[in-house]
């Protein structure tokens, strides 16, 4: 084991002395120890009170390299003196030598950050792995979700260093950093410290318009590289085919979400709790027993308050009602919601099977969760009615 330790030593001080820079400043340090001990030894010999011992020694070479001397320990000698002018001139050499390389470790080692090259040191981090077009939907609802923009996450792809500053300057409040490669590969998942994340979502990944030919394939074999790694991570993994779902979860994957436009809304409600997308699976999935009815207000509760009609439903349909939509102007049924999240998106495309065509010419308004003391009227035309 010793043996092997040291065989180890060797072959790094000799990958170091590789380097042209690494030698030169090696060079430059033995041949000022050299000089700097013959000074030491001269004025010891000539009784310099300055080198009494070797504590004075290294104070001398410490405070000579950067400043040639502060003047409380100085030669006296010729010899000496002489010798200290050429430790001076490399002093200062060496010392500038050290400071560009310095600057140039720190400047490589943001470049190589910026473009996905280094390793990540992030603990308990959210694993994004892959592209597509629902990535920025997905960091745009993870603090809705998590009521935090404090997040360490990391992107695992192979997009391009402007591509991820573009990314980064949208999403300023994150810890965001990036990792090129592919991400089915266990060196890569090692530079995003895959082996201490918390959650990791797959994406199907179209980047630089990939089909989505074999996209389950590969998100079966990051979820195998995954589970290598880290056992207990917590894995959303995107799939576009639905005979890939039950192949997909035995590979090791926490919970499968179809490929679509509620696949951001989804992945972010996992990491909150596995409880929301298995909520929303059961009320949208159920073919034989909908969940959901849209159900036109009765002309007896216009003028009424919402509670009266809330409880109306409950007693007479043992449903809920959750959502009031108000007639506004005759419209397209594409401005029926303002917003863009999840929830409206779903009710557009009930409404879009249940109004008729007359219906949709006109605009709508969604009223989700309204007061008890709302008072419907003429323009309170339907209701969302959960089962």
């Amino acid at each position: 084991m010793t043996k092997i330790k040291r065989t180890s030593l060797f072959f790094r001080f000799k990958n170091f002395l590789g380097e042209p820079g690494n030698r030169l400043i090696l060079l430059f340090f033995s041949f000022i120890i050299i000089i700097s001990f013959f000074v030491f030894k001269i004025e010891q010999k000539a009784s310099n009170e300055s080198f009494k011992n070797l504590g004075d020694w290294i104070w001398w070479v410490i405070v000579t390299i950067p400043t040639v001397g502060y003047g409380d320990v100085v030669p006296k000698t010729v010899a000496g003196r002489f010798l200290g002018i050429f430790f001076i001139i490399f002093g200062v050499a060496i010392y500038t030598l050290i400071s560009g390389m310095i600057v140039s470790t720190i400047i490589d080692i943001k470049l190589r950050e910026r473009r996905g090259l280094s390793r990540v040191y992030f603990k308990n981090h959210i694993l994004i792995l892959g592209w597509n077009a629902n990535l920025e939907k997905i960091l745009g609802y993870l603090p809705a979700f998590l009521k935090s923009t404090s997040l360490n996450i990391v992107l695992v792809n192979e997009i391009s260093e402007e591509e991820f500053l573009n990314i980064k300057s949208k999403f300023y409040f994150y810890n965001l950093k990036f990792v090129y490669g592919d991400y089915t590969k266990e060196t890569t998942l090692k530079r995003a410290n895959a082996e201490n994340a918390n959650y990791a979502i797959i994406l199907s990944d179209t980047y630089n318009k990939q089909s989505f030919e074999d996209k389950d394939e590969k998100t079966i074999l990051s979820i195998l590289t995954l589970r290598s790694l880290n056992s207990d991570i917590q894995i959303i993994a995107e799939v576009i085919k639905e005979e890939k779902v039950k192949p997909v979860l035995k590979a090791g994957a926490n919970e499968v979400i179809f490929y679509g436009e509620f696949t951001p809304f989804l992945t972010s409600s996992f990491i909150l709790s596995p409880v929301i997308p298995a909520f929303l699976k059961e009320l949208l999935t159920d073919i034989t027993t909908p969940k959901i009815e849209l159900d036109e207000i009765p002309e007896k509760f216009k003028g009424k308050n919402f509670k009266d009609f809330f409880t109306h439903i409950r007693e007479s349909k043992k449903a809920m009602p959750v959502a009031i939509i108000r007639t506004e102007r005759e419209l397209s049924i594409n401005d029926l919601l303002s917003g863009e999240s999840a929830i409206d998106l779903f009710i557009k495309s009930k409404l879009q099977d249940t109004l008729s065509e007359k219906d949709e010419e006109k605009k709508y308004e969604i009223k989700i969760n309204p007061e008890d003391n709302y008072i419907i009227d003429e323009l309170d035309t339907y209701a969302i009615l959960l089962h």
